[in-house]
């Protein structure tokens, strides 16, 4: 008899990093043998690398001039955070910060209406 040992899955809810131990047991008559195997699960989270995807927000104009027509960058956060694993890692968020301190930004010049998860607008003024 063969038979192979597979593991496959990306919930880490469901299944938690941490070390298994597993006993593998072989029985012929009323004698068994028993070998014990540590898996170790590991979460991939802390270490994926994470990026943007290309958007109409990032490759559209950046350019306004006072009184001009409202500037509205449309946005969709469905795939746009892009990481090199397929496990959940959780929710993604987005902000608008200022890049110079890291502060949100002024809502009174700026602002970011979010209707959807596909459907997004980011507008000035």
């Amino acid at each position: 008899m063969t038979g192979a040992f597979s593991f496959d899955e990306t919930d880490k809810a469901a299944y938690p990093p941490g070390s298994y131990v597993i006993d593998f047991v072989g029985t012929l008559g009323s004698k068994s043998a028993t070998v014990q195997k540590t898996i170790t699960i590991e979460d991939p989270c802390p270490t994926a690398s994470l990026s943007l995807a290309n958007s109409a927000l990032f490759s559209a104009s950046s350019s306004y001039t006072l009184g001009d027509q409202q500037l509205s960058l449309p946005w969709s956060k469905v795939n746009l955070l892009l990481k090199d694993t397929a496990t959940d890692c959780g929710q993604a968020e987005f902000k608008f910060l200022y890049s110079s301190n890291d502060q949100d930004f002024d809502s009174a010049i700026f602002s970011d209406t979010r209707s959807s998860p596909s459907s997004n607008e980011f507008r000035v003024p």
